[in-house]
């Protein structure tokens, strides 16, 4: 039987979970941000209740939030409609006793404003990725990881794989960021990225990966098959590794998502092999998310016709649609 955990008002445009799946973060409408908990109260089991609520960005909307890996405390980005973004930690300030969320830093995103941002899984140093809508993607990394306030610039860069496919200024409307979930110490930071533009192609999904060598961002496999070319991304998930000898990655263009494998051969330059293995069809319209279960064994899509249908692969290795609500 399924529960409706709470009821949103129509100022959210965008939510996000922590880690543990028992906080999540809406950003609002009016530059607001609210966080919610799932009750510990025996008599409301799985009842989100609010918790906090402040403004964040004065004068405009706040279209999007994320949370941090859970080692670095309980910390949000957010952005506002002009560009800027904003860090905050929740934190216990002196004389207080209960706990209270703080600005520690913003970062400027050349008054452009975001169409996505995520904090990276990796291990190593904690990135904060940012999509623009001028095109750049813009990384940013904490110098200090005791100290939230000291983030540099590290890389700025659009989804392309030569500057040759870059002609002309264009129009982008959304963009999607996925990092790989991993954490093994010794791989090294990917992710993957794809927009919804007017270049066909800045659209298709791209892998990033950070190459300690030459410390530098590489373009190392694009995500796009000659049925895809045409279609804009509107989403890419990159499913949770546990124990598996490749990556699973799922992009949703157009009216269908598409699901890819990626082996890494750690021992060579531009190390990523790319095959798509899937190309899930018969959605009534377009297909505006996707995202992978904590196994990454189970893919949820969502789109315009209402409707989140839940895959998984069979005995034969073919991908079915097992539920739909």
């Amino acid at each position: 039987m399924k529960k409706e955990m709470t009821w949103l008002d129509d100022l959210v445009i965008h939510t996000s979970w922590n880690q543990s799946g028992v906080r999540m973060a809406a950003a609002l409408s009016d530059g607001s941000i609210q966080l919610w908990d799932v009750s510990t109260d025996a008599a409301s089991t799985d009842d989100l209740i609010q918790t906090a609520h402040w403004e964040a960005h004065v004068g405009g909307c706040c279209p999007r939030v994320a949370w941090a890996p859970p080692e670095y405390g309980d910390v949000i980005a957010s952005c506002s409609a002009e560009g800027a973004i904003s860090i905050w930690e929740e934190v216990v300030l002196d004389g207080m006793i209960e706990k209270t969320w703080r600005q520690t830093s913003t970062l400027s995103t050349a008054q452009s404003s975001v169409l996505d941002i995520q904090f990276s899984n990796s291990t190593s140093a904690l990135y904060l990725l940012v999509i623009s809508a001028d095109g750049y993607a813009r990384i940013y990394m904490l110098e200090d990881s005791l100290n939230l306030m000291k983030w540099q610039l590290q890389a700025e860069f659009q989804n392309s794989r030569s500057p040759m496919e870059i002609n002309g200024k264009h129009r982008f409307w959304g963009a999607s960021i996925a990092w790989r979930k991993s954490t093994l110490m010794n791989l090294q930071p990917a992710f993957v990225v794809g927009c919804n533009s007017t270049s066909h192609a800045l659209n298709s999904a791209k892998v990033w990966e950070f190459q300690q060598a030459h410390q530098r961002w590489f373009c190392i496999a694009e995500l796009c098959e000659a049925d895809e070319s045409d279609k804009p991304v509107n989403h890419v998930s990159w499913a949770q590794n546990i124990g598996r000898s490749h990556e699973l990655i799922a992009v949703a263009s157009g009216d269908g998502v598409s699901i890819w494998q990626l082996k890494f051969v750690t021992a060579a330059e531009n190390n990523c092999s790319a095959v798509r293995i899937a190309r899930l069809t018969g959605f009534e319209g377009e297909v505006w998310q996707v995202e992978w279960d904590m196994s990454g064994m189970t893919l949820a899509s969502s789109g315009t016709d209402g409707v989140v249908r839940l895959w998984q692969t069979n005995l034969q290795g073919e991908w079915k649609q097992i539920s739909q609500i």
